[in-house]
């Protein structure tokens, strides 16, 4: 099992480089970039306002790679085109709202193959315990249905492979642990924990519904009658709503100080939205994640 980000980039860097394409351009995702060139981990091209960003662009890479577009959503386009075109394998977003983003990558029109529905993953290290736990969705259903769910649970166990997790640990979380039809949430949990049960999720175990306390500490389960291989050791959780989990996220960051990589899964490549929750040095770990979900996927066709 990959226990850590430095283990995460140092499997992406021993993969050999991807394409990267960065547009629209920022600072923070300039420089990201060409950290990851320094390291072997991409080969990057710019697209957006080259000319604003020349004092850190000059010189570092070939003119071909450089591509002067001062539209935000052009930027993205283009992204997009070398997506379609087989010369990237990854985009990420650099200045804008991540939802612009969202809204070019998934047009019918413009956008990219969908292989399901996107679903954004946040990663955080658990350095006492040498694992990385992952959080999902954060970032794009609001109120996702149980079917979305399924699909969300599925995207996340696939990555969970990428991290050699054998048998990933699911949390379904809901606002208390024993189901009541009054919160929908605790019903949706046990229905997806009865399908786990049935092998309907390969070798995920998955326990739900579960309260935060539940899912963090098996003797507070164990005090609630709730007796789980899940519960204290969890890989996966996952959130009823987008309330929770972009709520939840943000304040493992700034109030619990774990420092936070983030994925969107679900097109036919990886992608790197811009969060306000990843700071600059993890926009690396971000690129090496990406560069794993794209092994996967070339692998799996």
């Amino acid at each position: 099992m990959i226990g850590s980000f430095e283990e995460v980039l140092e499997k992406a860097v021993a993969a050999g480089p991807a394409a990267l394409t960065v547009a629209p351009l920022s600072e923070k995702a300039v420089r990201a970039a060409l950290n990851a060139r320094t390291l072997g981990l991409a080969v990057p091209c710019f697209i957006g306002n080259v000319e604003r960003h020349e004092r850190l662009l000059k010189g570092t890479v070939s003119p071909e790679l450089l591509i002067q577009e001062e539209d935000p959503d052009g930027a993205v386009r283009k992204g997009i085109e070398r997506i379609k075109a087989g010369h990237a394998d990854i985009l990420m977003q650099g200045d804008g709202e991540a939802r612009t983003f969202i809204h070019e990558v998934t047009r019918q029109d413009t956008g990219l193959p969908m292989k399901a529905p996107l679903s954004y993953i946040s990663f955080y290290e658990l350095k006492k315990r040498k694992k990385l736990i992952l959080l999902t969705d954060t970032l794009i259903h609001e109120t996702p249905t149980l079917e979305e769910k399924r699909r969300i649970l599925e995207t996340a166990l696939a990555f969970s492979s990428v991290l050699e997790i054998a048998s990933p640990k699911v949390a379904l979380l809901a606002a208390i642990e024993q189901v009541n039809p009054g919160i929908p949430s605790t019903l949706d949990a046990a229905v997806l924990s009865k399908m786990a049960e049935r092998g309907q999720f390969g070798n995920a175990v998955m326990e739900g519904p579960l309260d935060i306390d539940c899912a963090l500490s098996g003797r507070a389960a164990s005090r609630k009658g709730v007796r789980s291989a899940v519960t204290g050791n969890v890989d996966i959780y996952m959130l009823p709503d987008l309330e929770t989990g972009y709520a939840l996220s943000e304040l493992l960051v700034f109030v619990g100080g774990m420092p936070m990589a983030g994925l969107l899964l679900g097109a036919s490549h990886p992608l790197i939205p811009e969060h306000p929750a990843v700071g600059e040095k993890m926009k690396i770990y971000e690129i090496a994640l990406a560069v794993l979900a794209g092994l996967k996927r070339t692998r799996n066709g």
